[in-house]
């Protein structure tokens, strides 16, 4: 199935993007990332690669798949009018073939996007994980984007517009995903976190808008995911930790890709191009696996109405939301108004003056002729301490609009003692 040419295909919960992130894990076991080589390289560099020309953009389409560790002998990338999605992806032994829709061919951080998804397709099958033949099965692959590092490409694709036709104005969201922006966001909070990469590094790669809008959910999901391994170990599974990891030299066009020991941290320098890197080798928190798990289906809960309604409001134009909200404060008005005049009027055992001085619409006067609110009551537990229930009777001049008084009425009220 191709990528989605525009925005969101799936709804569900944070609490199951969580749960398939632990158990796609287990089906992928991928190597085990090192601080330092787990995010994709999500630079200018790489978005002017991606929109310089044909040729720059199969450089950049090898810098995805050398990341997740494919084997790749050649990389063609071409552009068609008649796809319909974003972009399609096949591949014959180590050659790739990459068709994406022309209408992006100027737009580096959707063809970054495109490209993360189309090879995730590749490392999804090459590691075997079951299929469902649903949309989870590509719900999945974004996933996968987020456990191999590159969650930034994902997410720099998303991109909200706004235009202004006349009085009209039309509001756009774009997303390369098949979870909706706020579920993709959480994905790579909740896999930043339980790695214990921190916040800032994780944050590094991400466009300015991104940035923004991630910080703070990523910092709480880090203080979350710190309490969380206090209590159990992290639940994200990878491959044991190696000897070297195999990490891009990060040049400025170099293909070169750097074998450096795992636990150490230095300077690196590329003997192809001479570019010198700083080099964090030391192993991310995860669960070291020897053997795959297999992927057991979870179908997603129903989404919560409340969100619904969120989203609902969040695309619509603002001249409905301002006459919605002036519908919805004229109904809410008055009724405030009733509730605050009865929260004002007195309990049982007040003093009144009228019935309508008392919540219950009864103001009776007591032996003493000192007039006070009073209710209907069949045993002494329904009346207040102070009050006992007994029969009212005209003689005590008690008078209510819901009970007319009449000689015979004899009615059981909470009296004064």
């Amino acid at each position: 199935m191709p990528a989605p040419a525009l925005a969101t295909l799936h709804d569900t919960t944070r609490g199951w993007v969580a749960r398939r992130l632990a158990a796609l894990s287990g089906a992928l076991l991928l190597p085990c990332p090192v601080r330092d080589g787990f995010l994709f390289a999500a630079s200018p560099e790489f978005y002017r690669l991606c929109t310089e020309s044909v040729l720059t953009l199969q450089t950049a389409a090898r810098r995805v798949i050398d990341h997740l560790g494919l084997d790749c002998d050649a990389v063609v990338v071409a552009f068609r009018s008649d796809l319909p999605g974003a972009g399609r992806i096949e591949r014959d032994g180590g050659r790739y073939f990459i068709e994406i829709a022309t209408a992006f061919r100027h737009d580096g951080r959707a063809l970054g996007a495109i490209l993360a998804h189309e090879c995730c397709h590749i490392l999804v099958a090459e590691r075997g994980v079951r299929r469902l033949e649903t949309v989870e099965d590509e719900v999945h692959v974004d996933l996968t984007a987020m456990l191999a590092g590159l969650g930034a490409l994902t997410l720099n694709g998303i991109a909200d517009t706004t235009e202004t036709r006349g009085e009209v104005t039309i509001e756009r969201h774009r997303s390369f995903g098949y979870l909706r922006a706020p579920l993709l966001r959480a994905a790579y909070a909740e896999v930043s976190a339980r790695l214990g990469l921190g916040w800032r590094r994780a944050l590094e790669p991400l466009a300015e808008g991104e940035w923004q809008v991630l910080g703070h959910h990523l910092r709480a999901a880090t203080r979350l995911g710190l309490r969380r391994l206090v209590r159990r170990p992290a639940d994200l599974a990878y491959g044991v930790p190696e000897s070297h990891v195999v990490v891009a030299c990060g040049g400025a066009a170099c293909l070169q890709r750097l074998r450096l020991p795992v636990g150490k941290r230095g300077t690196a320098r590329c003997p192809a191009c001479g570019h010198a890197r700083r080099f964090d080798g030391r192993a991310c928190r995860v669960t070291p696996r020897v053997a795959v798990r297999a992927l057991a289906p979870e179908p997603p809960p129903r989404f919560p109405r409340l969100f619904r309604a969120r989203a609902w409001w969040a695309v619509q134009p603002a001249r409905l939301k301002a006459a919605l909200l002036v519908v919805l404060l004229a109904i809410a008005t008055p009724l405030l108004l009733m509730a605050h005049d009865h929260l004002r009027r007195g309990v049982v055992g007040a003093a009144c003056a009228r019935h309508g001085d008392c919540r219950s619409g009864y103001c009776m006067r007591g032996p003493a002729r000192i007039d006070y609110c009073t209710q209907p009551c069949a045993t002494d537990a329904e009346c207040p301490p102070g009050l006992t229930c007994g029969d009212a009777q005209r003689t005590y001049a008690w008078r209510s609009l819901l009970l007319p008084p009449s000689p015979r009425d004899v009615v059981r009220m909470c009296l004064r003692r």
